[in-house]
């Protein structure tokens, strides 16, 4: 039997989630631009509702390169927003992939990964790094920072972090947005609507 037959809350959710809103996921399955996007979201809803374990044979994780799909091409000029820089690796693996880019913004709101970002960055030009978050509107929230990759805006945070929106605070016409920041970016993408 090639299905998962362990109950998980996650799974559960999501089959609730579908369920109600399979327009949406209709929907947003037309509107993605590539084949292999269309391919990956597919497998991604078979294997949450249906627990089918060949959905996701195919697939793997490599965290050095798991924002940059083969299909993902880059040119000269290109400017990437690294929201949730965390140690500023994946800024590095965009110049790898671009090293003629136009400009790198990097927002990383705890102080502890922003000096490790400041300090992995400190040799490339056109690059800035923003000692805040990104939500919709300019605001203080709380964030847990004991959480290495995992830290994050949290109601029961340890600090108090600065957040804006990235329409405020960039006004290049942004090419790439790589996005990890634990669950916030529903809000952060409404604060990029430009």
């Amino acid at each position: 039997d090639k299905r998962l037959n362990i109950k998980i809350p996650f799974f559960d959710s999501f089959r609730l989630e579908y369920k109600k809103n399979k327009p949406f996921y209709e929907h947003l399955q037309k509107h993605l631009q590539d084949e292999k996007s269309k391919e990956t979201l597919r497998d991604i809803i078979n294997y949450r509702v249906n627990g089918d374990l060949t959905s996701m044979k195919k697939y793997s994780v490599n965290v050095k390169t798991q924002y940059f799909e083969d299909f993902l091409k880059f040119q000269n000029g290109d400017i990437f927003v690294d929201v949730g820089g965390f140690d500023g690796m994946t800024s590095l693996e965009f110049i790898k992939r671009c090293p003629n880019y136009g400009h790198i913004y990097i927002f990383e709101p705890s102080e502890e990964n922003f000096k490790k970002v400041v300090e992995n960055l400190k040799n490339y030009e056109r690059v800035s790094i923003v000692s805040k978050g990104l939500s919709d509107k300019k605001q203080i929230l709380k964030f847990s920072d004991s959480l290495g990759s995992k830290s994050g805006i949290s109601k029961n945070g340890n600090i108090e972090i600065k957040v804006d929106s990235l329409d405020h605070i960039v006004k290049d016409s942004i090419t790439f947005i790589k996005m990890d920041i634990e669950g916030a970016e529903s809000d952060a993408i409404s604060g990029a609507a430009n």
